[in-house]
């Protein structure tokens, strides 16, 4: 069993009646080796934010510039250059990883 935490931070929030990407410049991904050591992450900034997210694609649960996405039960991590590198993986590469276990979070106003 992997120990690796991957995540992404979206400030817009998801509504799937969107169509395409949304734009958004305080977009991040991350990633931490292990779920002991919250001081050992990584966290890419978003580099081209009109490609920071969407939800509108039917296939992907989420999508964070196609560097960060679920589809059926495995997590795609890539690197497209949209979101600055931090899996070390060769642009236009992907590694597919089996999901293990799954958290989200929403973060609301009162």
């Amino acid at each position: 069993m992997s120990k690796k935490i991957y995540g992404g931070y979206n400030p817009i929030g998801y509504v799937s009646s969107r169509e395409g990407w949304v734009s958004s410049s305080n977009s991040f991904i991350f990633s931490f080796e292990n779920d002991q050591d919250i001081y050992n992450e990584k966290i890419g900034r978003v580099i081209v934010a009109n490609y920071s997210v969407t939800d509108a694609c039917e296939k992907y649960f989420f999508c964070f510039g196609n560097h960060l996405y679920i589809t059926r039960q495995n997590l795609y991590l890539s690197n497209p250059g949209f979101y600055n590198d931090i899996f070390n993986i060769f642009y236009d590469d992907h590694f597919e990883l089996p999901i293990e276990e799954i958290e989200v979070f929403s973060v609301a106003k009162k």
